[in-house]
């Protein structure tokens, strides 16, 4: 059965009017960097020898074997993309300390993304793996958002999870208010 859950910015446009935020942190180590396009500097990620937008279901089934569930998405895991999509889903996996689903294209059979659910991570064990150069937004937000959804979000004092962005390596860490990592995303693109 898969999993309920929004992914971050999905809903983002329904939701404007009565959205909440923290204004973003100045904390030090990381870059907080204004980017006109979205996926600007976003890297094609690879996890496990799978290597996103270019590795397919066969290569999926042939990394990770036969999936603990396989089907449609509850919700669209990449916004924009119209072929819809089929999920894997891995609840242990060798190697991997956390459940993981893998999205593919319905049609094109391409692997769009890969979110990692780990076990144990803390936001200190996501900056020591992945490194100090990336951008922190919130879940609210999602991964990239525009100047003018900043800007409007901005005006509004309740707290979301926070985002650690990294562009270079075509992936965010999903941090939740006591420190742990939630979600490590893959993705094809910020938006």
């Amino acid at each position: 059965m898969p999993r309920r859950r929004i992914m971050p910015g999905t809903m983002f446009l329904v939701t404007l009017a009565a959205s909440v935020s923290v204004p973003l942190s100045g904390a030090s180590g990381h870059q907080q960097a204004k980017h006109n396009d979205a996926n600007e500097a976003w890297a094609a990620p690879t996890f496990h020898g799978l290597t996103i937008g270019k590795s397919n279901t066969t290569d999926v089934l042939r990394t990770f074997g036969k999936p603990s569930w396989k089907g449609g998405v509850q919700e669209i895991v990449i916004p924009s993309d119209k072929e819809g999509e089929i999920q894997y889903q891995y609840s242990s996996v060798p190697d991997v300390d956390g459940s993981l689903e893998i999205i593919c294209g319905k049609r094109s059979g391409v692997v769009t993304a890969i979110l990692l659910y780990p076990k144990h991570m803390t936001r200190g064990d996501a900056i020591s793996k992945f490194g100090s150069e990336f951008e922190e937004s919130n879940e609210k937000l999602g991964p990239c958002p525009t100047a003018s959804e900043r800007k409007t979000v901005a005006q509004y004092h309740v707290e979301y999870g926070v985002l650690l962005v990294y562009r270079k390596l075509g992936l965010y860490v999903d941090i939740k208010k006591d420190g742990t990592a939630f979600l490590i995303a893959y993705l094809i693109r910020c938006r």
